[in-house]
């Protein structure tokens, strides 16, 4: 589905991203760990057109995305959910869902948001609030609802659980994983390892813009180097 080879990306001259390779199969979830800096979102946002690549190509389901636009990006599947959820301020909860989909046909908008609120049945009660006012984790909620709107065939997700309790940690993973059983696959940047390691199948790590550790989820959660960096074990 994605291939990303040889991806190098620089901000101000300094180097972000070092010849980073990976891949996400079809209806795969893939964690990318690693320490502040490291280039983790930076990875996401080269995939998603938001930052240029100064050299290597991604593909996605045998096209290259090299030149396009965010929203050509966004159009052939591959959506965003962004670090600190940027709810739309001054939209209600249903009106920041349909941000992006008015283009499509009324029925399958309707479609798709009853599956929303069957899913999570407290946003239909909260349909008509303001999303800014949501708790955290609603947000965040809120937000991936949002980019699941515009039925895609690949998430990024940036952090998902940055700020959350524990609780609202469960439940943002809960409805990752009813997204991932209808066939959407994951890139997933996250901050709680163990969190992304239980999610995923696949895991890469980065230091310094570089792929240092790759393989399965069951394999990095035994790995001596990932159990002290990141597991705190």
């Amino acid at each position: 589905m994605l291939r990303a080879n040889g991806i190098c990306a620089a901000y101000d001259g300094i180097h972000a991203l070092r010849e980073v390779t990976l891949q996400v199969a079809p209806r795969e979830a893939v964690a990318v760990l690693g320490a502040n800096g490291a280039g983790k979102s930076t990875l996401l946002k080269v995939i998603s057109g938001l930052v240029p690549a100064a050299s290597g190509e991604v593909h996605f389901e045998d096209q290259s995305l090299c030149g396009w636009p965010a929203d050509r990006i966004a159009r052939a599947g591959i959506l965003s959910v962004p670090e600190g959820r940027r709810i739309f301020p001054g939209l209600t909860v249903e009106e920041n869902l349909l941000t992006g989909v008015f283009s499509r046909p009324r029925a399958e908008r309707d479609a798709d948001l009853e599956q929303v609120y069957a899913w999570l049945p407290w946003m239909t009660e909260r349909r008509t609030q303001l999303g800014w006012s949501l708790s955290g984790g609603q947000q965040q909620m809120l937000a991936i609802a949002r980019a699941l709107m515009a039925r895609p065939r690949l998430l990024l997700l940036d952090e998902p659980s940055l700020g959350l309790s524990p609780t609202a940690c469960t439940q943002v993973f809960d409805l990752m994983a009813r997204i991932r059983e209808r066939g959407v696959a994951m890139l997933v940047v996250e901050q709680n390892a163990a969190q992304a390691l239980d999610f995923s199948s696949r895991a890469v790590v980065l230091e310094l813009g570089r792929v240092v550790l790759e393989g399965t989820a069951a394999q990095l959660k035994n790995d001596p180097q990932v159990r002290k960096a990141y597991l705190a074990v």
